[in-house]
């Protein structure tokens, strides 16, 4: 069903309770360290920096956003932190979404997901308009609120760094059923509940960021001065700074050949042992949890299939194995603050 649309139309949020909500909760909960220093080191805008962090659900942003966040931090030591926006918390705020999660939980993230992603574009206005540093996380399950978030920080003079995660369907379908089933943070993702994303969602984040990169190459610098391409580990296949056309062919193949790269031993390795744990998990599901339990087998024999067209050795990967790029590892301070990416 349709974010709003439809009988969810009835949860959509009229302009006045939405900026109440926004200014009488998000503001003071989400905002306020970051905009009340009374200093903002965007008062000189050619030092305002936007990073923005993309990959879909189950990629592995919520262990990147660390990392980048800290580094942020780090080049303005004297001022307070930069703000960090998740996309997927102001869902939250919406008045419908507890008793949604707690009756229909499938109607949840649709039924409050119009307001929220306004709550998103309001918070980055703010921000904006204030010059502070900003770190944001999306999944991209809508490609054009995206755009809209990137024209946002290039219209106030933004330094605009885009970081978009390179992770194998299999891989982020197997760390949405991790984080879940053993209730790691990344399953909550501040304040959110324990929840499972459906796997409609998976599929429109996934396929959400390949037009993402599609329009950043099609904008080049106009859309973002700054644009790497990632694995997990915060591995770089693809740069590109403002000025240069970047390596090879563009984000939009460099993000279609990583989600092609054979695994390597570690990575092998974890999906492995994650696969296992959840099938031993899947074994002592009692009869009273049998749909979870079907539902679980059913997904986990999908992602052993396309394991299958990663394993290195496999003979049909071997076979259809194009040059993959050399990973250097990121260094977070100097995507931030420099003009070299690694080094």
């Amino acid at each position: 069903m349709a974010d709003g649309k439809g009988a969810l139309a009835k949860y959509v949020l009229t302009d006045a309770e939405s900026e109440t909500i926004f200014a009488e909760q998000i503001m003071p909960a989400e905002l306020s360290h970051a905009l009340d220093s009374g200093e903002f080191p965007g008062s000189d805008s050619s030092s305002k920096v936007a990073v923005l962090l993309v990959g879909q659900t189950g990629a592995g942003k919520t262990r990147t956003a660390p990392l980048l966040h800290q580094a942020m931090t780090a080049r303005n030591p004297s001022h307070r932190g930069p703000a960090h926006l998740i996309a997927d918390t102001y869902k939250t705020y919406h008045p419908a979404y507890t008793d949604l999660m707690r009756q229909s939980p499938a109607l949840a993230s649709p039924a409050t997901g119009p307001d929220a992603r306004r709550w998103l574009a309001m918070a980055c206005s703010r921000v904006a308009a204030a010059g502070a540093d900003c770190l944001v996380e999306s999944a991209c399950r809508h490609p054009a609120d995206f755009q809209d978030l990137v024209r946002i920080f290039q219209a106030a003079e933004y330094a605009v760094h885009v970081a978009l995660l390179a992770v194998p369907e299999a891989l982020s379908r197997l760390g949405i059923l991790v984080r879940f089933h053993r209730g790691l943070p990344e399953a909550r993702s501040r304040g959110l509940p324990l929840r499972l994303t459906p796997r409609p969602v998976h599929d429109a984040t996934y396929a959400g960021l390949l037009i993402a990169a599609t329009w950043l190459d099609r904008e080049g610098r106009a859309a973002a001065d700054r644009v790497v391409v990632l694995r997990r580990g915060d591995w770089v296949a693809y740069k590109r700074d403002a000025g240069d056309h970047g390596d090879d062919h563009g984000v939009a193949s460099a993000l279609l050949l990583e989600r092609r790269r054979p695994l390597g031993e570690q990575e092998k390795a974890r999906a492995i042992e994650d696969v296992k744990t959840l099938e031993e998990l899947s074994l002592g599901l009692g009869q009273d949890r049998g749909k979870e339990k079907q539902a679980l087998e059913m997904e986990l024999r999908d992602i052993k299939q396309l394991l299958l067209g990663l394993d290195p050795d496999s003979n049909a990967t071997q076979a259809d194995t194009p040059d993959f790029p050399e990973l250097l590892p990121l260094n977070h301070a100097r995507f931030i603050i420099s003009r070299g990416i690694n080094g």
